[in-house]
């Protein structure tokens, strides 16, 4: 039977499945689960596009008649993503000196994005030029290499062993029925391209309990730092927003469910990723929230009605 024979085979049997996730779930979450299931029913098959998609890479770069540079290119999704992480850091950090200086030429909250300096697209040039004068610039370890790029792999632990099996040639392992395996930044990978970077680098296990919660530290830092930081990123994909929302969960900052002044541990039970901009939208809600619990209690104090104030009671 053929690989795709399998998948045809596969569909018939999920396809009411597949059809829920496409009604229910964000454009970006169904087209993870449906690599993720593609990948299930055909393990040989995302072997091969795996090595296909590594194989395609490609790059080319010339000069125009003008003695203008032009570039186009094909990555792989694990160089992709490596490139694309550095190049948004980089121009992230072009556009915060772009605002710092547009600030102080014109004045705080005078400022808009037409008064940058750099367009968008001009900053991601910059950057890229950027990352080319570091690389020039960078001074090769004691052994004469470069020290080597932090790549976060997600595996869940079933997966990995099932991979593991397979590759020894047995069938006594099944592969779960639903599996984690991706990028920090949402990227699915093969199980086998995790395995391969597993076994290329460095190891970090990341323990989680029956419900998937990893790492507690207590109510003694108000942070979200360090290794806990990394343990909330890895086990979530994108913005913890309520109504959905597709920021990657390393390009979030850390948020308290239950807020830390309201007594919230800092702990990874109660931590959600949230992208700025609705991270400061929480933060404006649960400051509006302690706000009424204030003016109610001095109603109270006050011995009025807690709930329509002092005035309309009397």
């Amino acid at each position: 039977m053929s690989a795709r024979a399998g998948r045809e085979e596969a569909f018939a049997v999920d396809e009411a499945r597949l059809v829920g996730w496409a009604i229910d779930k964000r454009y970006v979450a169904f087209r993870q689960e449906v690599r993720y299931w593609c990948d299930q029913v055909d393990p040989d098959g995302a072997d091969d596009r795996a090595a296909a998609a590594l194989a395609g890479r490609r790059w080319h770069t010339s000069k125009s008649f003008e003695d203008q540079w032009l570039t186009d290119g094909v990555l792989d999704p694990v160089g992709g993503s490596i490139y694309a992480r550095e190049l948004e850091r980089l121009s992230e950090w072009l556009f915060d000196q772009d605002w710092a200086e547009a600030v102080a030429r014109l004045g705080e909250g005078n400022v808009g994005v037409a008064d940058l300096a750099r367009t968008p697209a001009q900053r991601r040039a910059d950057a890229q030029v950027l990352m080319a004068e570091r690389s020039a610039a960078m001074t090769l370890g004691a052994a004469g290499t470069a020290t080597r790029t932090v790549l976060n792999v997600v595996i869940d632990w079933a997966t990995f062993c099932a991979e593991l099996a397979r590759k020894a040639g047995r069938t006594d392992l099944a592969f779960p029925d639903e599996r984690t395996c991706r990028l920090d930044d949402g990227t699915v990978i093969a199980p086998s391209t995790a395995l391969s970077a597993g076994l290329a680098g460095h190891l970090r296990a990341l323990v989680l309990d029956p419900d998937g919660i990893p790492l507690h530290y207590g109510q003694t830092r108000r942070g979200f730092t360090g290794d806990l930081r990394t343990a909330v990123q890895l086990t979530h994909d994108w913005c913890g927003h309520p109504h959905g929302c597709d920021t990657p969960s390393w390009r979030c900052q850390i948020d308290h469910l239950l807020p830390y002044t309201d007594g919230g541990p800092t702990s990874a039970d109660n931590a959600d990723p949230k992208c700025g901009p609705h991270n400061r939208w929480k933060e404006q809600l649960d400051a509006e929230i302690r706000r009424r619990k204030r003016r109610r209690q001095r109603r109270l104090d006050a011995g009025g009605d807690p709930d329509v104030g002092p005035a309309a009671a009397a």
